[in-house]
C-alpha cells in the first residue's frame, strides 16, 4: 500500500513540476528521459493495482463469510461504489495531468510561433529606400562597382534580404544606405 501512496501521491507531481523546466538540463533530467515508464508505471501500481486491492478484499470476505451470504452481499454493496468512485477518480485525476501537458505544449508552441513571427518582421523591415525581397541579387550595385555588378552571374544568384529600391544604389561612405545613381561621387564611380 505505501508504494501505491508513493506512486499516486508522488510520480504525478514530480512529473507536473518537471513538464514546466525550462533549463538546459532539462532534458538530461531522468525524470523527463523516463516519463514514458513513469507513466506506465503510475498506471499498473496505482489503477490496477488498487482496484486489484479492493477486488481481492471483495474475493476474501466472500470466502470468510461464504455460509453467511447476507454478510458477503453487503460488502459487495459497499465495495462497488469504492471501486467505481475510485476508477473514476484515478481516470479525472489521470485525464487533468496530460490536459495539463496539453495546454502546456500548446502554450510553448504559440510563444514559438509568436516568436518566430515578431522575427520574420524584424528581418523584412528595411531602411529608407530599401525594399525586401526574397530573392534578390547576390551582388546589389553600389556605388564603386555600378557598372560592373550587373554581370550575369551575380544575377542567377538568389539572397533574401533588403535591397535598395529601383533607381537606388548602396552607397559605402554612407554607410551603406541606398542613394540615387546620380549621388554617387566622381570619384566612387571609378
Amino acid at each position: 500500500m505505501l508504494a501505491l501512496m508513493i506512486s499516486t501521491c508522488i510520480l504525478p507531481h514530480i512529473e507536473a513540476v518537471c513538464i514546466d523546466g525550462h533549463t538546459p538540463m532539462y532534458e538530461e533530467s531522468p525524470h523527463q528521459k523516463m516519463r514514458h515508464y513513469t507513466s506506465i508505471a503510475w498506471f499498473f501500481s496505482t489503477v490496477i493495482g488498487i482496484f486489484l486491492f479492493l477486488l481481492e478484499l471483495t474475493i476474501i470476505v466472500w470466502v470468510k463469510f461464504w455460509y453467511m451470504h447476507w454478510v458477503a452481499i453487503a460488502s459487495t454493496i459497499v465495495l462497488v461504489p469504492v471501486i467505481s468512485a475510485f476508477l473514476f477518480f484515478a481516470y479525472h485525476f489521470y485525464h487533468q495531468l496530460v490536459a495539463y501537458k496539453f495546454e502546456r505544449t500548446e502554450q510553448v508552441l504559440r510563444e514559438l510561433e509568436e516568436l518566430a513571427e515578431k522575427m520574420n518582421e524584424c528581418d523584412n523591415i528595411c531602411g529608407q529606400n530599401e525594399v525586401y525581397s526574397e530573392c534578390g541579387s547576390a551582388c546589389p550595385p553600389i556605388c564603386k562597382n555600378q557598372r560592373i555588378s550587373h554581370s550575369r552571374a551575380c544575377h542567377r544568384m538568389c539572397v533574401a534580404g533588403c535591397f535598395c529600391a529601383p533607381g537606388y544604389v548602396r552607397d559605402p561612405l554612407r554607410d551603406n544606405q541606398c542613394v540615387l545613381e546620380t549621388d554617387c561621387s566622381v570619384d566612387d564611380m571609378l
